[in-house]
C-alpha cells in the first residue's frame, strides 16, 4: 500500500466517508503502487533527493542532447524501470 497520488492535479487524494470525515486515500493493488513509483521516478531528477542522490533520471546529461541515439535513451528508460522491485520483467 502507498499513499494515492493524483497525477493530473499533482496532489494527494482525499477520500470522504459517509460521516463527512476526510482520510488520505491509499492505493489498492500492486499495479497502482508500481504506476505511482514509476511516475515519481521519472519526474525526479538525479540528485534532487538529498536522502537518495542516485534516485531519478539524469535527463540533462544522459537523455537530452543533440544526436542522442534512441537506443541509448531506451536503454536508460528500461534500466530505470528495472530498478523498481515490483517489476519482474519488461515484455514490450
Amino acid at each position: 500500500m502507498d499513499l494515492k497520488f493524483d497525477q493530473t492535479v499533482q496532489d494527494l487524494v482525499l477520500s470522504v466517508d459517509g460521516s463527512g470525515v476526510f482520510d488520505i486515500a491509499l492505493t489498492k493493488d500492486a499495479e497502482d503502487d508500481l504506476g505511482q513509483r514509476l511516475f515519481v521516478r521519472f519526474k525526479t531528477y538525479t540528485k534532487d533527493l538529498f536522502w537518495n542522490l542516485g534516485y531519478g533520471v539524469d535527463y540533462l546529461n544522459k537523455v537530452f542532447g543533440i544526436n542522442r541515439p534512441k537506443s541509448s535513451v531506451d536503454a536508460i528508460i528500461m534500466a530505470e524501470i528495472k530498478k523498481e522491485p515490483l517489476v519482474e520483467e519488461i515484455v514490450n
